[in-house]
């Protein structure tokens, strides 16, 4: 990565991973290890920023495709190439790295129930057998090396010399560079070490568009849309109460001041928003509509946004954390408030097929049986022991939607290159893009068919459990590019009557 453009946050996690490897050399203790985990987590959030910055680079070859294609066209191609090299880099890595802690047990779970440090994070032994002994370390320098020089090919002879990166896996002497990182290093090392790589990819991958995209002139992050936005601290106020809400130009430098109208008032801008409070008004909807006036070169472009508030008397605001529904056989969990009043004041009901827990002083948990409405009825105790009904909201109790069945990362119905679909070895159920808190799925059996090119039945298996048994994974050694691995009436455990399929073809 080129010097002048290694944030210091980088820099920090380069320096942490170099001298937390060194202290493995005096003693693996628990904050070693626990040291490696959260250095984990921030190499993933940098991870997470540098996605962000790749991105906004490739929408900027978008818009210079709109504006000049002809100049633009043959280095959005290189563009494109770079972009598919760093992807497979990255699922190539993240499959490896996957692959290791499920031999090794997984992860922990925190007390929310998210994955947290690994279980095998002080095992030196599974990940060094297979990295150095199986060949896979090797295997891994190759195609870093690979992937850098295969970037490095796209550009001109002269601006790779300003590419410094660290996508870069050479020996140290004798010891091979695979050895050296891997051999005595426990497996949080080594799952911190791969995160690492991946970012080291990721850099490389901006340097290199950055390059590319510096031969069609420009800035490499043009702000191409701008918009108004209004954020109210919130849609409903009490009776009394003062409306609050932030108003801002997104995508906007803060250095100018733009003049704002709302409902005909003139306000200044400072630091790009303004802070707009009003009485809350009678009780009922009220709108807010709105211009920013904004001087771009010659001209003065205006800017309209338009948002409503609700003012309401009192009473209890029901919140579902998953969505706007209730899952059958599934955690529903909720939280209920009455404004003014005591938790212990505040009773929930569930009028319907199901029941309603409460979990905490404000947090409830719904179980419901049926498809239908249901209602959650919420009452509040006043001074003088009576209770009144402060709300009464609707809901819709549907059945969990169709699980979505993906070998490790692999969707179904796609190609991927043989030695991704060799590593896997764990069939995965889940919701997708739907999260709901507390909802684990687990798949419980399938049947594998692999399919040469020609729909030869090349192996036939039953499968227990969501990992690929030994005889499923010797088949997969042995596919070539055009074979198709076919799993059908996959179960999956909160599914009664339902089977799922996953088909993957080699390329």
């Amino acid at each position: 990565m080129s010097g002048n453009k290694t944030s210091p946050r980088q820099k920090m996690i380069n320096m942490m991973y170099l001298v937390l490897t060194a202290m493995l050399a005096l003693n693996v203790s628990a904050e070693i290890l626990r040291a490696f985990f959260l250095m984990e987590q921030s190499i993933e959030k940098t991870g997470q920023n540098m996605d962000a910055k790749n991105g906004e680079i490739m929408m900027a070859f978008q818009k210079q495709m709109e504006t000049q294609p002809d100049l633009t066209r043959e280095y959005y191609r290189k563009a494109k190439q770079v972009k598919k090299l760093s992807e497979d880099f990255n699922l190539y890595v993240e499959n490896l790295k996957n692959l290791l802690i499920e031999q090794t047990g997984g992860r922990t779970l925190d007390d929310s129930g998210n994955p947290a440090e690994l279980v095998g994070r002080d095992d030196i032994e599974k990940h060094a057998n297979f990295l150095i002994n199986e060949g896979k370390g090797k295997e891994l320098k190759e195609k870093i090396n690979q992937t850098r020089l295969a970037m490095l090919d796209l550009l001109k002879p002269e601006e790779r010399k300003n590419i410094l990166s660290d996508l870069i896996a050479e020996d140290y002497g004798e010891q091979a560079w695979e050895s050296f990182h891997f051999e005595h290093s426990p497996l949080a090392a080594v799952v911190a070490m791969m995160g690492k790589l991946q970012n080291d990819n990721k850099n490389t991958t901006y340097d290199v568009l950055y390059a590319l995209f510096k031969n069609i002139g420009g800035s490499p992050i043009p702000i191409d849309k701008i918009e108004a936005a209004i954020v109210p601290k919130s849609s409903y106020v009490m009776s009394g109460d003062k409306f609050q809400a932030d108003i801002y130009l997104t995508a906007y430098s803060t250095r100018q001041a733009n003049e704002v109208y709302i409902n005909g008032e003139r306000f200044l801008a400072e630091d790009g928003k303004i802070n707009y409070t009003v009485p809350s008004g009678t009780v009922g909807q009220h709108d807010v509509k709105g211009e920013i006036w904004v001087r771009e070169a010659d001209s003065l472009r205006k800017y309209p946004f338009q948002t409503t508030y609700n003012v309401f008397k009192g009473g209890a605001n029901i919140s579902v954390e998953n969505t706007k529904q209730l899952f059958i056989d599934a955690p529903n969990p909720l939280t209920i408030t009455v404004p003014g009043v005591a938790p212990s004041n505040v009773k929930a009901e569930l009028v319907g097929d199901g029941i309603l827990e409460r979990t905490g002083q404000d947090t409830y948990n719904a179980k419901v049986r049926k498809s239908g409405k249901i209602k959650i009825r919420v009452s509040a105790k006043d001074d003088f022991g009576n209770w009144s009904v402060m709300n009464a909201e609707e809901f819709r109790a549907r059945h969990i939607p169709p699980a979505q069945v993906k070998l490790g990362s692999l969707e179904d119905g796609k190609s991927y290159p043989v030695n991704v679909i060799k590593l896997q070895r764990l069939m995965v159920a889940n919701l997708g893009e739907l999260v709901i808190k507390g909802l684990e799925m687990r798949v419980q059996s399938m049947d594998v068919l692999i399919v040469d090119k020609r729909n030869n039945v090349v192996g036939s298996f039953t499968n227990n459990g969501p990992a690929l048994n030994g005889s499923v994974q010797t088949a997969l050694q042995g596919i070539r590019p055009g074979y198709k691995v076919i799993f059908s009436n996959i179960k999956v455990d909160k599914y009664k009557d339902r089977v799922f399929s996953c088909t993957v073809t080699a390329r």
